[in-house]
């Protein structure tokens, strides 16, 4: 375990259309808790007002949108020189601060996917038709604290 709880990683794949990402710890101990998921995307991205995270790059656009309603941050990462890095991404910070007990586990799940850049913003939303009852399900059925 990393700081008291144990990391997995679920990638779910409707080929051609989406991906599902779900991050879960499973706490080892009793404690306060702070989870953060960081994304890193090289073209340039923002958080825009619906929550969505967008990268834009010529004809196409990738969106990452967080299903649990997390707080969010989106900034610029830049190197102190550039012998550090050869680039500087563009940066999406997912966060939930919890108290957990021994046993209890919690997911963070996050839906990605890309589209032309001209088809506009308007994403699957969870709760909308497409493609998101099925991810609502897969992603409320492995988000629970459990006691």
């Amino acid at each position: 375990g990393y700081n008291g709880a144990d990391w997995t990683r679920q990638v779910l794949w409707s080929h051609g259309k989406y991906f599902v990402v779900i991050d879960t710890a499973s706490f080892n101990e009793d404690g306060d808790y702070d989870l953060t998921c960081t994304w890193r995307s090289l073209p340039i991205a923002q958080l825009d007002t619906d929550g969505v995270w967008r990268a834009r790059q010529g004809d196409s656009q990738f969106e990452l949108q967080n299903v649990d309603g997390l707080e969010q941050h989106s900034s610029h990462e830049l190197g102190a020189t550039t012998e550090q890095i050869a680039v500087y991404p563009y940066v999406l910070r997912q966060h939930e601060a919890l108290k957990a007990r021994k046993g209890d586990h919690v997911s963070i799940s996050n839906l990605f996917f890309t589209r032309p850049r001209e088809a506009g913003n308007s994403s699957p939303k969870v709760g909308s038709s497409t493609p998101s009852r099925h991810i609502e399900r897969t992603v409320r059925r492995s988000r629970r604290l459990s006691t």
